[in-house]
């Protein structure tokens, strides 16, 4: 009996306990519960952005980092936090921070230069894949969207062309840049307008290699001077790229010529050009003709002053460099195709010699006016004694050559006939006539100057003419272009 009233006491105390420990366990849990629903109520989602005020995705990755800068850190992290403030939130250096450590700031050990990289490194891993929040901060959460927004401009863009000029002086900038796997160029000699944008790129692309692609592209099209097409410059700098012994990225190309549009224009789908203000005056002297096709002297040199402040250089010496600057006659340019024949003032006399076979050279300067020929009369001559002879009693009545035997009812001068027209003594026009001889008999009529020279000096001596004046004409002469090839000087008919 007393052995059954004990057991039936433990079996009560017993159930007593249960009783009671699922109390305990129902308290625990509503007050984890509750624990939970105050944390949730306490976790901010960052960034906090101003209502009514539309930001840029920069300055909503500035604000991000200033407000995780200003947040509660856990304990037990004084390094991490002092260095991710320093670096994310004040946009401290890497070295910067290493001299504070190491310099003692009160209640954080010394750290090495290379241990606080990787510190900054893995805070960074810890931004984009979200667990940031859980080792350092207390209560504060990234937004999802917001990481990845920051994940799709990291994976979607090679590079960014910053061109507000407040980041020039934001400390936090290279912290942004950092945190979406980029890098700043800046200070580069070769980039125009670092001094007022900044330059982002893909942190595994090395800043030599960038500059290769930028200096390659910036050069090849201020030396083209015209527009080019994407495909005729990947072709054109494969080669200079691959002589510096760097592959080229197609990517790198294309996003320059795309973004960084200061220096360079697109002017229509896939066509490309440098812009004016960054090209030598020359070549905006070529870009002006290239653009016009066809325009005056006069005209040029006003738009030239118009579009770049100043006065317009040499024309002629554009013509020299750029092969299809013409020039017709001396107060007018035209645009020449590459392999295209443009039609020259000599072209259009010698057609209207063939056409009219007897003519006055009133006819052909009337002829030239209404075709918008602009010469002086002295080259038109020049150009017509070419096919034709003058009549013996009028120098300025012609026939053409090969017409002249069926012209027996006039007397025509012969060939060899030294002056060009009566009572003309003209020693740069003989000069320039006996040039023209010696050009048209030479290959491509093209010949040395100086081979020119001993030619003529035989002429220049029996006509008592100083052989300077022999440079005087070559150099005015609208009919004649001198070239440099080989460190050599050529001269050569322009026509």
């Amino acid at each position: 009996m007393i052995v059954h009233m004990a057991r039936s006491k433990k079996n009560i105390n017993e159930s007593q306990l249960e009783v009671n420990s699922m109390d305990n366990d129902s308290v625990t849990d509503v007050s984890r519960a509750s624990v939970h629903a105050r944390v949730l109520r306490r976790v901010q989602e960052l960034p906090i952005l101003p209502k009514g005020k539309d930001l840029g995705f920069f300055e909503q990755v500035d604000m991000m980092l200033q407000q995780i800068g200003k947040s509660k850190m856990n304990a037990g992290t004084r390094v991490n936090a002092f260095i991710l403030r320093s670096f994310y939130a004040k946009g401290k250096g890497v070295s910067e921070i290493s001299k504070l450590l190491s310099g003692g700031v009160k209640g954080t050990p010394c750290v090495c230069r290379e241990r606080v990289r990787m510190i900054v490194q893995e805070i960074r891993e810890d931004f984009l894949s979200m667990r940031f929040t859980k080792k350092l901060t207390q209560g504060i959460v990234l937004r999802k969207d917001f990481v990845d927004k920051m994940t799709e401009f990291t994976d979607n863009h090679i590079g960014y062309v910053i061109k507000e000029s407040k980041w020039l002086t934001c400390p936090r900038l290279d912290a942004i840049a950092f945190i979406l796997r980029k890098k700043v160029i800046v200070g580069e000699t070769i980039i125009p307008c670092v001094k007022t944008e900044r330059i982002l790129i893909d942190e595994d692309i090395e800043k030599s290699v960038f500059c290769a692609h930028y200096a390659g592209l910036f050069h090849l099209l201020q030396r083209e001077v015209r527009p080019m097409s994407f495909d005729a410059i990947m072709h054109s700098i494969t080669n200079q790229i691959h002589m510096k012994g760097i592959a080229l990225r197609e990517e790198l190309i294309r996003f320059l010529l795309l973004q960084h549009d200061k220096v360079f224009e697109q002017i229509e789908e896939g066509i490309f050009q440098l812009r004016a203000e960054y090209m030598k005056g020359n070549q905006r002297i070529a870009r002006i003709i290239y653009e016009k096709k066809d325009i005056s002297s006069v005209e040029l040199q006003r738009l030239y002053t118009e579009l770049h402040g100043e006065k317009c250089s040499s024309i002629s010496a554009a013509s020299r460099v750029y092969s299809w600057c013409v020039p017709l006659g001396k107060s007018k340019w035209v645009y020449r195709e590459d392999g295209e024949r443009m039609r020259l003032p000599a072209d259009f006399i010698r057609d209207f010699c063939k056409e009219h076979v007897r003519f006055t050279m009133q006819d052909v300067l009337d002829y030239l006016v209404s075709q918008g020929v602009n010469i002086k009369e002295s080259s038109v001559r020049c150009y017509i004694l070419r096919d034709c002879r003058p009549l013996n009693s009028d120098g300025n009545t012609f026939c053409l050559t090969s017409a002249i035997p069926k012209s027996k009812d006039h007397l025509w001068r012969s060939k060899n006939t030294a002056t060009t027209r009566p009572h003309h003594n003209n020693w740069k026009t003989r000069i320039e006539v006996e040039i023209h001889r010696i050009l048209e008999s030479a290959p491509k009529q093209r010949m040395l100057q100086r081979d020119v020279l001993k030619q003529c000096m035989q002429m220049l001596e029996s006509k008592g003419v100083a052989y300077n004046n022999f440079y005087k004409v070559v150099y005015s002469a609208t009919t004649l272009r001198t070239i440099k090839i080989d460190g050599k000087i050529y001269i050569e008919l322009n026509d």
